[in-house]
């Protein structure tokens, strides 16, 4: 996937671009919003934060691009998130998840693991 979606905020349509930016910061931003979210297991509730700093992470991605400022503030996203329904707020989840950017961390990640260095048993004759 293309990492793009779009939100409306305040009647607005806003674009949302998920890229390498939004994985760098992803993890200190979740921290400074929250503290702790385990991005493995979500509950409801940690979903619609997690949401929440995606949405950011995703107009300030699009305004780095675009080459503007992102005008959108923590407190109209939380408003979003307080209107939006569930689907919307998955929607968002899912299509950072299925992000290119998301996808070339995984790759990376997975290249950069150690090999197995087992050593293989011989069969028994």
């Amino acid at each position: 996937m293309t990492g793009k979606t779009t939100i409306t905020i305040n009647g607005v349509v806003r674009k949302v671009k998920f890229g390498n930016y939004t994985v760098m910061k992803l993890q200190e931003t979740i921290a400074a919003k929250f503290g702790a979210v385990d991005t493995t297991n979500l509950n409801p509730a940690q979903m619609v934060k997690f949401a929440c700093v995606l949405v950011l992470l995703g107009l300030e991605n699009q305004a780095i691009l675009d080459e503007t400022e992102n005008d959108v503030t923590w407190s109209e996203i939380i408003e979003w998130a307080d209107d939006a329904t569930i689907a919307e707020i998955t929607d968002v989840v899912t299509v950072f998840s299925e992000s290119k950017a998301v996808g070339s961390l995984s790759n990376d990640i997975q290249a950069n693991l150690p090999k197995d260095k087992t050593a293989k048993k011989k069969p028994i004759r």
